[in-house]
């Protein structure tokens, strides 16, 4: 994206992606200028952390709350600008397979299964230190989803995520 856009990855997405589906609360890059009020961070011992920067910005670096990953997740089911019709096809089109059954698109993770009535894609995501898991996952059929951000236990978002899912 750098090379291609000339911008840097936060320039990029800030101006190409967050801004225009509303997610003003998200960012890559956290500075002292943002003067937002992030959650405090906590280890699974309980004690306070500060966040764990990251090089890797695209992979795991985001900083966001459920109202704008929600606006993240409407995206793929409503018209946008940033998300076409085509693009959504192929980014849920099935690239990696276990069992020959479709687990990952290109970006999202499909968590159907063999389940050709459920197209539910989305993502987890954890962290060791500050201990971190979150989900975010949405139907593309019925348009419902589910953002769970949580701390303190490595794999309760993505439990409440499967869950959801298999309920």
């Amino acid at each position: 994206i750098e090379e291609i856009s000339g911008q840097s990855f936060q320039e990029y997405m800030t101006q190409e992606v967050l801004l225009p589906l509303g997610m003003e609360h998200s960012t890559f890059v956290l500075t002292d200028s943002l003067n937002w009020q992030i959650a405090t961070l906590y280890n699974k011992d309980g004690s306070i952390s500060e966040p764990y920067v990251y090089t890797a910005l695209a992979a795991a670096s985001l900083y966001s709350c459920t109202n704008d990953m929600a606006k993240f997740l409407k995206a793929h089911v409503t018209e946008n600008t940033v998300l076409s019709k085509e693009s959504l096809k192929e980014m849920t089109t099935a690239t990696a397979f276990r069992n020959q059954i479709g687990i990952h698109g290109l970006g999202p993770q499909l968590f159907s299964g063999s389940d050709e009535n459920s197209h539910v894609i989305g993502h987890n995501g954890s962290n060791l230190k500050p201990q971190i898991n979150t989900t975010a996952r949405i139907d593309l059929i019925d348009g419902n989803g589910i953002v769970v951000l949580e701390m303190g236990n490595e794999s309760l978002a993505t439990v409440i995520g499967d869950e959801w899912l298999y309920q």
